[in-house]
């Protein structure tokens, strides 16, 4: 018995589900900040012009658009996410506070990062990490706003608060991401050893087969030609050539039921490869010139000796 197990992750990115998650994570990220920035009535970047709302608009795409491959490169994506925050925080979070707070709006874009890290990391690849490194984004958030608040002397309680207040929304997520991979990693354990059972039970099955038809046709054979042997031996007036002939059809039926137990063992035969395609066909356009006919000897025609005519 031969089992086939899926070894590896098929090539190309599947459709369904997941891809309408990872849309809608995107069009989350970019659209509430947007909205929180320019819609009113009390939007906190009034006064812009549709080049500039477009400008933003792309700035939050380009941050959050990597999150359709966080499933294949989690880390790639977070430390993608991670340093585009922190480069807008110490770029346009210092010239206005709403800049920074637009960053918090679209927290879910880190968040989602975290999560993928700690659910979709390869086995073997520490993802304890992941929550430390998205809270500097929040610490360079909080920094930036503070600072521009109250000057630089409420930096460092900035980079501290909002480090703090960044493990405390991304544990979480982490959390929750390393739960339900450890749920999968069971549920594959679980049915794995479901699948070894069965094979084991099925190896168990055709063994014991094997053995009952040995026991049951040729062990059963072999001991009645062995039995009429033994008689006819014994048997200084048993009939030696009829005894001979019987032992002779239980050993070829014992053979046979042998062939037969054997056979059933086997694979079953594979498709045999399609005949080869005939020779294509001489075109139209070119003549077909038979051969000439080799001359036909008559009864007139004599060879004719060197040196005399043909009469």
């Amino acid at each position: 018995m031969r089992a086939v197990l899926p070894t590896g992750v098929p090539d190309g990115r599947g459709h369904g589900w997941p891809d309408v998650v990872d849309g809608i994570l995107i069009v989350q990220s970019v659209l509430l900040p947007a909205l929180i920035a320019f819609v009113p009535p009390e939007p906190v970047l009034p006064g812009w012009s549709p080049w500039s709302m477009a400008l933003l608009a792309a700035a939050f795409l380009l941050r959050a658009l990597p999150l359709w491959w966080r499933r294949h490169a989690p880390y790639a994506v977070l430390a993608w996410t991670t340093g585009f925050d922190i480069v807008w925080a110490c770029t346009a979070g210092t010239t206005r506070t709403a800049m920074t707070g637009l960053l918090l709006v679209g927290a879910t874009t880190l968040v989602s990062a975290v999560y993928a890290v700690a659910a979709y990391a390869r086995r073997g690849v520490p993802t304890w990490p992941a929550p430390l490194v998205a809270a500097l984004a929040w610490a360079a958030t909080f920094g930036a706003g503070f600072a521009r608040l109250g000057g630089s002397s409420a930096l460092v309680p900035g980079l501290l608060a909002g480090y703090g207040l960044g493990l405390a929304l991304f544990v979480p997520a982490w959390s929750v991401g390393k739960a339900v991979v450890t749920r999968g990693h069971r549920w594959e354990n679980a049915a794995l050893e479901t699948m070894a059972a069965r094979a084991g039970a099925a190896v168990t099955a055709e063994r014991h087969r094997v053995a009952q038809g040995l026991r049951g046709t040729v062990l059963d054979r072999t001991g009645r030609f062995v039995r009429v042997a033994e008689d006819a031996l014994a048997d200084p007036d048993a009939d030696r050539s009829a005894a001979l002939v019987e032992v002779a059809e239980h050993a070829r039926a014992a053979l046979n039921e042998m062939r037969a137990l054997l056979d059933s063992l086997r694979p079953p035969p594979t498709a045999p490869d399609p005949a080869p395609d005939p020779a294509p066909e001489p075109a139209l356009g070119r003549a077909h010139v038979p051969e000439p006919a080799p001359p036909v000897a008559t009864e007139d025609s004599k060879p004719v000796a060197p040196g005399t005519g043909g009469t």
